[in-house]
């Protein structure tokens, strides 16, 4: 599956006017506030609107006036579009009276090549306006020949994790479906039941998750693993330390060793989605764990593009210039109505390179560049 190679967006929340080329690994870095959570955020709707769930979504965010760049008085559309490899897939979606959001235009997007020019006029196929649910599922099903079906394989493919739920009520800590077992859900809730699969199915890869645990928490022998005794179609996460046969529950792991298990499982899987998106995932994390953790995102790299959110300077410093985007809030006190509208009060996203920083490195850490302010991004 290809990556991600380039992000338009306009429009959305505190984003005014986004195009950002991305690479393997992208790392974002701001301060609270900045923007770097709205990036992440568009792309979860992006998930809701494949599904079918564009609706549920805007209302679960408050309407369309509150995802709109400072509301329908400033902005009249949300204007999206993803490139990867010759495929696209382009919308524009505009708030209606009863504060939804249907689509203006909805596009899939192919570059046609030749023997002689790969680099020529795109085809367009246009689905439609005014639907209030995005049409290109539908098209998807129709031929595994057509441009939806490579461009919807790829959209499907991007998932938004996010692992911070450790609470007593977690779904990761709950008893769950031994056969919710196809794929790491987003929130990890499935954990115990994804590793089942991966101890019978794929060996290696459980083997390697096992010693990234071990890493950061040395007492840990292993997953203990099996079906619910009394109901076999259910599953909980259970392990053992050395020294001991009792089988713990997940109650009885900290919230940084229960969210690396998650991330490792993530990081480690056999068929890794085409692009993964992780907020802040150093979140309860020893700064011996986050070494770790970096090795494991520069390994999955090879083979998946990453896109993270960060708040912290040991995880930065594991990371290269290119790696890293600088998001900044422009600010936006006291600005009136034509002060948006020519650009301020929007996230401003920057991104860097070794070249450029040279002379910095040679004294100094991203992370301390960072916290100097060399890069951008405080407060």
């Amino acid at each position: 599956m290809p990556k991600l190679n380039r992000i338009r967006l306009k429009g959305f929340k505190s984003i005014k006017d986004l195009d950002l080329e991305l690479e393997s690994i992208n790392i974002l870095i701001g301060s609270n506030g900045a923007g770097k959570s709205n990036l992440i955020s568009f792309f979860r709707m992006l998930n809701e609107l494949i599904e079918g769930h564009l609706q549920l979504f805007v209302g679960r965010s408050g309407g369309a006036n509150a995802v709109l760049h400072y509301g329908t008085k400033v902005t009249n559309s949300i204007d999206a579009g993803f490139y990867f490899a010759r495929n696209g897939y382009e919308i524009q979606l505009v708030p209606t009276e009863d504060d939804k959001l249907v689509f203006g235009e909805e596009t899939l997007y192919f570059i046609k090549s030749t023997s002689t020019n790969t680099s020529i006029d795109p085809h367009r196929e246009r689905l439609g306006s005014g639907h209030k649910e995005s049409l290109a599922p539908g098209e998807h099903e129709n031929s595994m020949y057509s441009v939806a079906y490579y461009v919807m394989a790829a959209l499907r493919s991007w998932k938004v994790y996010h692992f911070h739920d450790t609470s007593s009520t977690a779904r990761i800590k709950q008893t769950g479906d031994l056969h919710e077992n196809d794929r790491l859900e987003p929130d990890a809730g499935n954990l115990a039941a994804f590793l089942y699969r991966l101890q019978k199915k794929h060996f290696q890869n459980y083997k390697l998750i096992r010693a990234a645990v071990r890493r950061i928490f040395p007492r840990f022998k292993n997953f203990a693993l099996r079906p619910n005794p009394l109901n076999p179609d259910k599953i909980r996460l259970e392990w053992q330390e050395y020294g001991s046969d009792y089988r713990f529950g997940p109650h009885q792991l900290s919230d940084g060793t229960l969210r690396f298990m998650s991330l490792a499982t993530l990081l480690l899987q056999p068929h890794l989605p085409s692009t993964i998106l992780i907020d802040e995932p150093e979140l309860g994390l020893h700064p011996s764990a986050l070494t770790i953790l970096a090795g494991l995102v520069r390994s999955a790299s090879s083979n998946t593009q990453l896109i993270l959110t960060t708040q912290s300077v040991s995880f930065l410093n594991e990371f290269e210039p290119e790696d890293i985007i600088t998001v900044e809030r422009r600010d936006s006190t006291a600005l009136s109505v034509s002060d948006f509208r020519n650009g301020l009060g929007e996230s401003v996203f920057k991104k860097h390179d070794r070249e450029s920083l040279r002379e910095w490195l040679n004294a100094y850490s991203l992370g301390e560049l960072w916290e100097m302010n060399v890069l951008g991004g405080r407060p």
